[in-house]
């Protein structure tokens, strides 16, 4: 078992690595000294010591290894890799990056450490030959002319000894998963400051608007922009100027040229790198001159024959773009080539082969992808990092204006605020807790039956974590089963059924060293041929296994027809993820065959609306318009078959009463859920249930309204009829950028459960995962009891005490409606009343004096005071039948009782004010009037809805209580309100409300004088007496409600 480790045993191994180096000093700096012998020897025992598992005697997966040691790796001139990268699972944290002694730590070897960490998204880079050790803050693109921007410390190894406790509180294994680089980039200022001794003034915090996908992504905003201006400039095309034309044609043309980057990046064979593509075509420009001369006019040219993949190329020949469109259709075989056959979708034949594209942009766009000092590693940048440029990179079109283009939000986009990228902790755990349920105890065979959607699949995050998941699922099932195979235990040594790598000498240590590994057993390859091959001391998946989980398992649905190709290239990105020429070469020669490398996928990811099918009109139009699509017919095997087994996404969320009226008909004619005030996620939620076959689980990302709000009291209905396996309440910041109230919800279709698991996040934590140690509150709830609530809310916090509580209340009174006459607020404006929008916009009822009589006193929310109404004089409302909604006038002029919509507080409470005199009020708050032959006054219920019992009674039945802004009092939910109705025939029942309407009197009359009160003196005199009346009315209700001592420290522990 390896040795556990400490400060003290970290020091004694620094100690004896110091004193070995420094002891052979001269040998280790010849040039015979190479970097893997100093890894063998130095660094692999200095992190071994640091508590990390270098050797993986864990047994995982490279993905998952604690170290991932890169193998020296030069493409294209370039080294592609750091030579350590170091994670605690599932989350990088930092890269290392090894040189041999011999050579000085220049500014070109920062460059790459630097680069390394930005394309990875880390904030932390270590540049070692261990003679120095230098750590880098990576708060930005990194440039090769600034070796020391973000230069936080340089150590010699002389040094190490006296700074061994700094380094571990950094670089330890266990420090980094508690928080150590976190902590260290909290410390850092946000901006930069003057330089001087203590902290250099480039040394700043990284922020989003620094790092690779911001910069990136505004790279591929300025490259859109300058193409679709190239386009329109050499191309005389109407069909340019319509519809999305131009923006297809674009988005094709970057698809395109970006996968082949990044595969050649990968070492990947392409048959012509994009680069050798260039200098030949330089070369047939210029062959004399050092310069290419100018490039002759772009004018169409007569077709040329059909050979060489040359039929239909528009560009004059000689091109760049010429050479270009050759090689697309050599990699999808038009004609046959001794090209890689690359099929897919992504080369099939496509309007942008005809146009004719500037050599000047193409030669500066490639030049700037490809350039040696390239801050972008496209090997390096994680597939999901591509998915988030993507996704917001999708949120714009860009169109013909004028002479030129501009680049705009989608009209989609725009009505739901924006774009905003699904974090990966939260696609991880939504993954892990659907597809990685149903993959247990599955055979790789097996785990090809499943079948798994994202309906609203957008770039395609959920997807490419999906497949992953399955992709590793059989990984680790297959690198376990060689160890079953070979009778070894998992976690003896580095993955050790597996053949050993070569090792040097080593200098002796204590400290974990490395066991002997066994090879696997001929008959256990040849049973496992189809699905993995055994290499580097881990078992990896052919790509023909791969291949076939994303053929299998892996589907979507998206409304626009770009998300689906971007899908599609996400996809076939991360199934290369780990080729190279090599590994595919060696699946050549395994298999025989040539097969595609790329699997074509329009039938796994398709275009089209996964809410309206084409019972949508009858006009064809309309269906093509709507992208009506018909499930039966587009997945006829796997609805035929029940349904998907998991359904997981972050569906639209948009208000249906945005959009097309057609659309909102048919939402309200087909889902039995809707209702007005509904978001489309509602929607989405209602579709996946149906899709869902039986024993399937759904997992998505919405916003919380569904659980408390009564628009979504159908859909909670409906959702009561599965299996609600849990729900986790996320904080309010999940979202970058913007403040937005989620939850994650877990369904599965069955009956329904007596165990939901809940899972409550404080409001403004910062998540980095879904950490049940970080959750203020986790419970299991029997499911049936939201049934029976009110509206079937979904209450979180309930539990058994609060529920007894809830209910001896409940049965002690009778709803509030049964004694009051409720109405909402009166509404100003209603365009379906007839309201324009320049009297929308004008507020024509609304005014700042009292222009006639009937122009009424308008109360705002700030009005209505616990106990007290007071007009502010601020605004009056010109009453009458052409209001939106005018009410009853009664409601504004009668003895009434006003309760404020919005309530405030920490915690929140109600806000029920009293008034006599003639005050109108919008939405709020709303009105009640005391019934005829009611017998209690309404100051009585004034006073009780102003108790702390009330208020404890309304936050633990309805609402959320991890929300911290704008809570709401329904109007439904307070006529649900228990009242304690009085027998006036027992004096002891008279007495208790005359009393509390006794008390109610006092505070009208002390709450007013307090809020005017000048002096501090006055102030606390006043606050004495209203506090010790609010005292008395809370003993007077719980007395009435019958509450004992207990129950009373349960109210008044959580008011």
């Amino acid at each position: 078992m390896p040795v556990a480790a400490t400060l003290e045993t970290f020091e004694a191994e620094l100690k004896r690595l110091v004193e070995t180096f420094d002891r052979n000093l001269r040998a280790y700096k010849s040039a015979a000294y190479d970097e893997a012998s100093l890894r063998q020897e130095f660094l692999n025992p200095f992190f071994r010591a640091l508590g990390w598992d270098v050797e993986n005697t864990a047994g995982l997966i490279p993905q998952h290894r604690e170290v991932e040691i890169e193998s020296r790796t030069t493409i294209g001139g370039r080294q592609k890799r750091a030579d350590y990268l170091f994670r605690t699972h599932p989350t990088d944290r930092f890269v290392c990056e090894a040189k041999k002694p011999a050579e000085d730590l220049h500014a070109g070897y920062a460059f790459q450490a630097k680069r390394y960490a930005w394309n990875k998204g880390l904030a932390l880079a270590v540049l070692t030959d261990f003679e120095q050790m230098k750590f880098f803050v990576v708060g930005g693109r990194p440039y090769k002319d600034e070796p020391d921007v973000g230069l936080w410390k340089t150590w010699d190894f002389r040094q190490y000894p006296h700074v061994a406790r700094e380094i571990w509180n950094l670089l330890a294994c266990e420090r980094v998963a508690a928080g150590s680089i976190d902590q260290l980039i909290e410390s850092l200022p946000k901006k930069p400051v003057a330089r001087g001794k203590a902290r250099p003034g480039w040394l700043i915090k990284p922020d989003r608007s620094r790092a690779l996908d911001t910069n990136f992504l505004n790279f591929l905003d300025e490259a859109r922009r300058e193409l679709a201006g190239d386009l329109l400039k050499h191309n005389d095309r109407a069909d340019l100027l319509l519809d999305s034309r131009l923006n297809e044609a674009v988005q094709r043309i970057l698809d395109r040229l970006l996968f082949l980057r990044i595969c050649e990046d990968r070492d990947i064979d392409t048959g012509r790198p994009l680069e050798l593509i260039v200098r030949e075509w330089r070369k047939d420009a210029e062959p004399d001159a050092p310069r290419r001369r100018r490039q002759p006019p772009l004018e169409l040219r007569e077709e040329p024959p059909e050979h060489h993949g040359a039929s239909g190329v528009r560009a004059p020949r000689g091109t760049l773009w010429h050479g270009l469109v050759r090689h697309f259709r050599a990699l999808d075989r038009r004609p046959p080539s001794h090209i890689p056959f690359f099929n897919g979708n992504l080369f099939k034949p496509h309007f942008s082969e005809e146009l004719v594209v500037s050599d000047d942009w193409l030669a500066r766009f490639l030049g700037e992808i490809g350039d040696e000092e390239s801050p972008y590693l496209f090997n390096y940048i994680p597939v999901e990092i591509l998915g988030t440029i993507y996704e917001r990179f999708l949120g714009k079109v860009v169109r013909p204006r004028g002479r030129g283009v501009t680049i705009e939000e989608k009209p989609e986009v725009r009505k739901a605020g924006g774009v905003y990228y699904t974090p990966r902790y939260i696609v991880e755990y939504i993954v892990g807790q659907t597809v990685g349920k149903l993959l247990e105890n599955r055979a790789p065979e097996e785990a090809l039956s499943l079948r798994i959607l994202d309906p609203a699949c957008g770039s395609g995050s959920f997807l490419i974590c999906a497949f992953e998941k399955v992709c590793e699922y059989c990984q680790q099932w297959l690198t376990d089963d060689l160890r079953r195979a070979s009778k070894t235990p998992r976690g003896s040594g580095v993955n050790a059924a597996l053949p050993a790598p070569q090792r040097g000498p080593q200098p002796a240590s204590t400290l974990n060293p490395a066991p002997v590994a066994k090879s696997p057993s001929p008959a256990w390859l040849k049973k496992h041929r189809d699905w993995c091959w055994v290499e580097d001391n881990a078992v990896h998946l052919t790509t023909k296994a791969r291949r076939r989980i994303l053929r299998a398992t892996i589907h979507g649905v998206d409304l626009d027809p770009q998300a689906v190709e971007v899908t599609q290239l996400s996809l076939y990105l991360k199934m290369l993820e780990g080729e190279n020429r090599v590994t595919l070469a060696r699946e050549r020669d395994l298999f025989g065959s040539d097969e595609a490398l790329l699997p074509a996928l329009e039938h796994n990811i398709k275009c089209g609306n996964s809410l309206i099918a084409s019972d949508f009109s009858m006009i064809p139009e309309d269906l093509v318009r709507v992208h009506a699509f018909d499930w039966p017919v587009q997945f006829p095997a796997i609805m035929k078959a029940g349904g998907f087994d998991a359904i997981i996404g972050n569906p639209p969320w948009i208000d249906i009463k945005g959009l097309d009226p057609l659309q909102t008909d048919y939402f309200f004619q087909t889902y039995d859920t809707v209702e007005n005030r509904m978001n489309m996620y509602a929607v989405f939620l209602h579709r996946e249930i149906e899709l869902l076959r039986a024993g399937g689980l759904v997992g998505i990302i919405t916003p919380n309204s569904f659980l408390t709000q009564s628009s979504y009291a159908n859909l909670r209905a409906k959702l009561l009829e599965s299996q609600i396996v849990g729900i986790v309440r996320t904080p309010d910041n999940v979202f970058e950028g913007v403040v937005a109230e989620t939850a994650i919800s877990f369904y599965a279709k069955g009956k329904p459960k007596d165990q939901t698991s809940i899972m409550v996040f404080p409001a403004t934590l910062h998540l980095g995962r879904i950490d049940p140690a970080k959750a203020t509150h986790t419970a299991t709830i029997d499911q049936s009891e939201w049934a029976k609530a009110p509206s079937q809310i979904f209450n979180l916090h309930i539990s058994p005490v609060n529920k007894a509580l809830l209910a001896k209340v409940e049965q002690a009174g009778s709803p509030l409606l049964d004694l009051c006459e409720f109405c909402l607020g009166l509404t100003p404006y209603d365009r379906h009343k007839g309201h324009t929008k320049a009297q929308i916009e004008g507020r024509v009822f609304h005014s700042a004096t009292r222009k006639t009589k009937s122009w009424k006193p308008l109360l705002e929310g700030g009005d209505i005071h616990r106990f007290f109404v007071r007009f502010s004089g601020l605004e009056y409302i010109h009453y009458g039948p052409w209001l939106g909604a005018p009410r009853e006038e009664r409601f504004f002029t009668q003895p009434r009782i006003l309760i404020r919509q919005i309530i405030s507080g920490v915690p929140p409470r109600i806000y029920a004010g009293y008034t006599e005199d003639e005050l109108y009020n919008t939405q709020v708050a709303f009105n009640l009037l005391l019934r005829p032959g009611q017998r209690e006054s309404l100051k009585y219920l004034l006073a009780i809805l102003n108790s702390s019992l009330l208020t404890w009674f309304h936050r633990e039945k309805f609402l959320d209580r991890n929300k911290t802004t704008f809570q709401k009092i329904l109007i439904q939910d307070a006529k649900t309100f228990p009242i304690r109705t009085i027998d006036f025939t027992k004096p002891a029942d008279r007495a208790r409300h005359d009393q509390l309407v006794g008390l109610a009197d006092k505070m009208l009359a002390l709450v007013p004088k307090l809020r005017a009160a000048t002096s501090a003196a006055e102030r606390a005199t006043l606050q004495n007496a209203v506090t010790a009346t609010d005292q008395q009315i809370d003993a007077l209700v719980y007395d009435l409600y019958g509450l004992t001592p207990e129950e009373i420290k349960l109210v008044e522990g959580n008011a």
